[in-house]
């Protein structure tokens, strides 16, 4: 639902802009696969993280932070905004 949220938002909210592709990946290995496909098509400006993807063991992606690393190997000029959807109970004392 949040990917939904965020893609929507971002694809309405730059309709007005200049053209932009708003791709989404749902887990570190689609997310391989986009950052890999793009480096050779467009640059990736903005990536917008989740840290709790689900793993890609194959490449040793276990994470959003280790996906904002490859992020940032392919594409060196993008922004990235790390989010959570941390559900945790408050301590209370």
């Amino acid at each position: 639902m949040a990917v939904e949220f965020y893609h929507n938002f971002l694809s309405e909210y730059f309709v007005t802009e200049n053209s932009i592709t708003v791709s989404k990946a749902l887990n570190c290995e689609q997310a391989f696969n986009a950052i890999i496909d793009s480096n050779t098509v467009h640059p990736i400006d903005w990536a917008f993280l989740d840290y709790s993807l689900p793993a890609f063991d194959d490449q040793n992606l276990y994470s959003g932070s280790d996906v904002a690393q490859l992020v940032r190997k392919y594409h060196p000029n993008c922004k990235i905004v790390m989010i959570t959807g941390h559900t945790g109970q408050a301590i209370q004392n």
